[in-house]
Formats: C-alpha cells, structure tokens, sequence
C-alpha cells in the first residue's frame, strides 16, 4: 500500500501546485482590471480577488504538507498510516 500513498502524495502536489498557480494568476488578473475577462463586475473583483488568494494560500498550506510529507518518506522514515514492517 505504500505505492499507492507516495504516488497519492506525488498526485497532490502536483495538483495543488497548479491550483496555487492558478489561483494566484486570476487574483492578479481581477486586482488589474481584468474582470471583464472573467465576466466579473468591477465592483466585485476586489472580493473575488481576495477569494482567489485566500483558496490559493489553502492549497500552498496544502502543498508544504504534501512536500513534508514526502520528503519524510525519502528518507525512509516510517509514514503513521503505513503497517510496521
């Protein structure tokens, strides 16, 4: 089972890399005037925009877990949920 954990983990990060990068990336783009382009009324986009970055800060939280994680199971540690061997 402990494939199934490192490559979950693999998974994550990656996944919340993109959401970082991407939610981060609209909340630029609705701070500078862009929310015509994501249909977004301009009395709207300064609260849209901090959405972005607050649902962006969780998923970097997110990801600095999944890296820890990961790198104690680099070095051969013994992960919490993985049966004594």
């Amino acid at each position: 089972m402990s494939f199934f954990d490192t490559c979950c983990m693999y998974f994550c990060s990656g996944l919340s890399a993109f959401a970082v990068a991407t939610l981060f990336f609209l909340g630029a783009v609705l701070l500078n005037g862009g929310g015509w382009y994501l249909d977004i009324s301009e009395e709207e986009s300064q609260t849209s925009a901090t959405a972005c970055f607050f649902a962006g800060s969780i998923y970097l939280l997110y990801l600095v877990f999944c890296m820890l994680r990961i790198g104690s199971s680099n070095k051969g540690e013994q992960l919490d949920d993985e049966p004594p061997a």
